[in-house]
This record gives structure tokens, sequence and C-alpha cells, in this order.
């Protein structure tokens, strides 16, 4: 054999070598994805992606990443694929199945209804049906906290909700005039006071979800005569569970409690119950269970009234 002729040789059996790499990786993914292994099937993908340029990779790397739950990493490789095959109907469903899993629901309706628009097989337009079916079972994916910060002023002519009386006669010791403390008498003054909150949402899994919510505020009564003021704190955390696209029940855990001129008032825990069955977008049923133990604590106990000298 001619040298020329060498090189050609060995130069497509080099050419050929990363092609059976890839058939043979591919297999074994798909393979993976049948056996139900789909966070295996990433990582065996994954390794391999760096180098490949095939967008069918891509593609299987997408439904991969999204079967084991790495939506962003899809999104990608979906994304990739279409870069070299804009008309791959499977590639561009599955990319809005992707992004129905990160919350993006109008982008994901735009990839579907761009599907639906190239008259794609009967089985495409199931998939599609079957992915907006889910969307009402799926909670999100991603880690979700928000806020708020309040503050306000302004002016409450009674800030203890106290009579205007200072004197009051009690009838379990015969109408004994007592003199009240000026606390329990009405008065007025400046408030200010703020509030602030937040929320955290994570889901555990498609269809449940973990919230926990805190908040906290006071008031402050710079003109009073007893230095009133209030705080409060209240915090509930809970677990949300999708059992069908109309059903949802939920189990929480609340507390409170309260602190009016530095005393401990008010200390709450309690658990909740609820069961939620959507009629339509607007309307529901609910029902729900309540248990509370509180505890409350009398200011009265700490500042008793006095009585009047005869």
């Amino acid at each position: 054999m001619r040298p020329g002729s060498v090189f050609i040789v060995l130069s497509l059996i080099a050419a050929s070598l990363p092609s059976a790499a890839t058939d043979s990786t591919t297999s074994a993914a798909k393979k993976l994805l049948e056996q139900g292994q789909a966070e295996q099937a990433y990582q065996l993908l994954d390794s391999e992606s760096a180098a490949n340029t095939d967008p069918e990779v891509d593609y299987l790397l997408g439904i991969a990443a999204l079967d084991a739950g790495h939506p962003g990493v899809a999104l990608f490789a979906f994304e990739r694929t279409l870069m070299v095959s804009p008309n791959h109907v499977f590639a561009r469903a599955e990319l809005g199945r992707a992004l129905l899993r990160l919350g993006e629901v109008a982008e994901a309706d735009k990839e579907f209804d761009a599907v639906l628009a190239q008259n794609p097989p009967d089985d495409v337009r199931k998939r599609i049906a079957q992915f907006r079916a889910d969307r009402h079972l799926t909670i999100g994916a991603g880690l979700q906290v928000s806020g708020f910060v309040e503050a306000f002023g302004g002016y409450d002519s009674n800030y203890a909700s106290a009579t205007s009386d200072r004197q009051v006669g009690i009838p379990v010791f015969g109408n004994i005039l007592f003199t009240l403390d000026d606390l329990f008498v009405k008065d007025g003054s400046g408030v200010a006071g703020g509030r602030a909150g937040a929320r955290i949402m994570m889901p555990l899994d498609q269809r449940t979800l973990l919230v926990s919510d805190v908040e906290v505020g006071g008031h402050a009564y710079p003109d009073s005569l007893s230095d009133f003021f209030d705080a409060s704190i209240r915090g509930n955390v809970g677990v949300l569970r999708r059992l069908d696209a109309r059903t949802t029940v939920a189990v929480t855990i609340n507390g409170f409690n309260t602190w009016v001129i530095g005393l401990d008032y008010l200390h709450s825990l309690g658990l909740t119950g609820s069961w939620n069955y959507a009629l339509t977008a607007d309307d529901e049923l609910q029902s729900a269970s309540f248990h509370w133990i509180s505890r409350i604590r009398l200011i009265l106990s700490s500042l008793a009234p006095t009585p009047c000298a005869s």
C-alpha cells in the first residue's frame, strides 16, 4: 500500500473512533433511562458533553438531566440541540417541559404551541397534552424567598383601649372604688411602628412544598403617661401537598407571642390542617381543622389597681 493510502485509512479510523464512543455512551445512557436510573444516565452523558458535537447526545442529556432533577442543565442541552436541529419537535417539546419545571409557564406554552404548529406525530401531541396537564401538579423549582418591611405613624386617641374613668367599682369587692394605674385610663398619644416579614418556599419534590413564614412588629407611644409599647412575633412552618390538578392538603404549625410594656402577654401555639378543592380558577371549597394552645398573662397581675383611701 502506498504511503498516501495509509494516511487516508488512518484518518478514517481516527474519525470513526469518537462516533463509536458516542454510540456506546448513548446506548448505555438509553438503557439506564429505561431502567429508571436517570441520575446515572445524566452523570454518564454529562461526562462526555464537553467533547460532544452530536445534537442527539444533547437531546438525550437533556432528558436525563430533567428526569434527574436538573432542569437548568436540561434547558441548555435542549437549546444546543435546537441550534443545530431547529425542527427537532421532540427536543422543543422537552424544552417546554424544562421551562415548566423552572416555573416559566408562559415561555413553556410558547414552545408547546411552536411544536403543535409543525403538525407533529400523535405521540408528541400526547406528550404535550400530558405536560400541560401535569403542570397543575407541579409545585415549581428552586428555593423562593420573599419579604417586606413597612413603617407607619399617626395618632391614637385611646392606645390601651381603656376606660376614661380613673376610679371604678369592682362588684366582687362590694363595689369598693379602686384607683386605676395610668395604663388603665384612656389616654392619647402619637404612635410610631413597623412590621417586617419573610417567607421561604422550598419544593421537596414536584408536588410537595415546604413553606415557612415569620413576621415581627411593634408600636411605640412616645407621648403616653406609662411609656406604653407593644411588640409581637408570629411564625409558622408547614407542608403543602398537591394531590391532583384540583386538590391540595396542608399541615402547618403556628406560633405567636406578644409583649406589652415589656411583659409577656400572650403565648400561642397551634396546629392547622386544611383541604382545598378548586371548583374553578376563582372559586374553591375549603375544609380546615384548628387546634390551639394559648396562655394569656393579664397585665393586671403586675400592675394591680390600688383601693381609694376612705
